[in-house]
Order: structure tokens, then C-alpha cells, then sequence
């Protein structure tokens, strides 16, 4: 029972992330907002109908659950950030789910689209948007904007390493430095370029823990990056300034990241229950200029 239970929630999770992924991609054109919507609900009913009639919970569970619900809700609510529902009720109904899996069919279904966006972007099936710059041609290969396409490399090369980690070769990292390459060559996006160098790096030290023995402290509360990094880059985005050079080459180093951060805390600020959505200014614009001003 619990194995045909994951096998649904599978299929469920395969439909939705094929729909969002295609709607960062130029098919979007192609298909109507209104079957994003359906596709949306339909994916809510369906993991609180997995949740609410295939789960076996506790009563803490469900206190807990049903909290997080509300206060999701709330937010979804006070900001208009409607993906945090299918969002939650995936992370919710992910019980006993094995990570692995859901690794696998994010691959498959990621990388197939962005491999049919990239086709069809190079024979004209769909825009191929191009920035012109001062480092030269920015290219999104059939992806919405740049830093979406690099984006979508990062996190297939995150998912492809972690599948291997049990039979690790170093032959095995070429696809990875070729994506690293890529994002490099074609999208000058130079935040994702440290990202996965430092991944991979980080990956490295992981799979080499035994013979690196003066590492393993650091690796035991490796945990703790993520939210170090964060709280590192809001801080730093918050005390950004022009006047300090130091924070002014790092800026540049991270294609502007520190002073847009800066320029939308004193704007917008932090709310408890997030806010009215906020518009996006960087060097694409929003995604009707993206399309208006793109060429390709």
C-alpha cells in the first residue's frame, strides 16, 4: 500500500514540476495561464487527498501539520506568492517518500525539458533571448531569462551529483564542468558560476572525507551553511554601500546582487507575513520587457 502511495505521489510531483518548468521556458507562449492554474489546484487536491485519506498521522502530526497549513496560508494570503501552497503540501506529503526518487524524477523530467527548450531555442521553434553587453551575448537558450537557464544548470548539476555520490569517479564530473562551462560561455551569470564551482568543491571534500581527516569537523556541521550564507548575504546586502570599495567589488563579483538586496530592504523592508508582491528590477526587467526587449 505504501509503495503504490509514493508511486502517486511521484506522478503527482512529475505533473506539477513539468508545468512550472515549462512556464520558465519561451513554450510558455504556447500555453494558456489558465492550464498553470488548473494544473496548480489539481495538485493541492490531490496531495491533501494522499495526505488526508493514505497517511497515518499522529495527533502531534497533525497539529503540527494543520499549524503550518494556516500559517502558510496566511502568508500565500498577505503576499500573493501562490506557489507556497503546492510548495508545502509536496514537503508535507513527502512522507516516507524516498529523496532519491524524487531526485530521480527531477532530473528526468528538468532535464528533458531544458534539453527540448535548448533544441528548439537553436531551430527557431521558440525565442532564443539574447542580451547584448559589455562582456558580450547573453543567451537563455529557450528559458524565460539568463539567470533562469543558469539556474536550472545548477540545480540539474546539484541532483546529478548526488545521485552518483555512492559510485563516485571523477570521469563523472565532465557533464558537471561542461554546465559549468556553459553557464560561463553563454550567460555571464557570475553568481552561478561561483555557486557551482563551489559545489563542486564542497562535493569533492565530501566524497574525499576519509582521506581528509582535518576536514571532517567542518563537515560534521556542514549543515549550517546554508543558513550561515544566508544570514551572511542579507547582512551584507543590508550595510551595502558605494562608498566601500571592498563591498563594491564583491557587488560586481555577484552581478549587482548586494545593491539590488540593498535597494529592496529600504524600499519594502521585512514583514512578518511577507507583502504585496514586490516588482523585479535587475538587468532583464520584468518578464514582459524579458519578451518586449529580448532579441531572438
Amino acid at each position: 500500500m505504501q509503495q503504490h502511495r509514493n508511486v502517486l505521489y511521484l506522478i503527482i510531483f512529475g505533473i506539477y514540476l513539468a508545468s512550472v518548468t515549462l512556464q520558465t521556458t519561451t513554450f510558455n507562449e504556447m500555453i494558456p495561464h489558465r492550464v498553470g492554474v488548473l494544473i496548480e489546484l489539481a495538485t493541492l487536491a490531490a496531495l491533501l487527498g494522499l495526505v488526508v485519506c493514505l497517511d497515518t498521522l499522529t495527533p502531534g502530526q497533525i497539529i503540527g501539520e494543520v499549524s503550518l497549513l494556516v500559517l502558510v496560508t496566511v502568508v500565500t494570503l498577505t503576499s500573493g506568492a501562490h506557489y507556497l501552497m503546492p510548495t508545502i503540501m509536496l514537503v508535507i506529503a513527502a512522507r516516507e517518500v524516498s529523496f532519491r526518487q524524487i531526485i530521480q524524477v527531477y532530473l528526468g523530467v528538468v532535464g528533458t525539458i531544458l534539453l527540448l527548450a535548448l533544441v528548439a531555442a537553436e531551430v527557431g521553434l521558440i525565442k532564443n533571448i539574447t542580451f547584448a553587453t559589455a562582456d558580450g551575448l547573453r543567451q537563455s537558450f529557450g528559458v524565460v531569462y539568463t539567470t533562469d537557464f543558469a539556474a536550472h544548470i545548477f540545480y540539474l548539476c546539484a541532483a546529478y551529483l548526488y545521485l552518483l555520490a555512492r559510485r563516485f569517479r571523477l570521469v563523472a564530473l565532465l557533464p558537471v564542468l561542461f554546465g559549468l562551462a556553459m553557464i560561463y560561455q553563454f550567460t555571464k551569470t557570475m553568481t552561478d558560476v561561483i555557486a557551482l564551482l563551489v559545489l563542486i568543491s564542497l562535493y569533492l571534500v565530501y566524497i574525499y572525507r576519509r582521506q581528509l581527516r582535518w576536514l571532517r569537523p567542518m563537515i560534521r556541521y556542514s549543515f549550517l551553511m546554508l543558513p550561515l550564507a544566508s544570514g551572511l548575504i542579507i547582512g551584507l546586502s543590508n550595510i551595502f554601500n558605494y562608498q566601500d570599495r571592498l563591498l563594491v567589488a564583491l557587488n560586481n563579483t555577484l552581478s549587482t546582487r548586494l545593491a539590488l538586496g540593498n535597494n529592496a530592504l529600504l524600499a519594502y523592508g521585512v514583514k512578518l507575513f511577507g507583502q504585496a508582491p514586490i516588482p523585479i528590477n535587475g538587468w532583464g526587467g520584468d518578464r514582459f520587457e524579458t519578451f518586449t526587449n529580448g532579441v531572438g
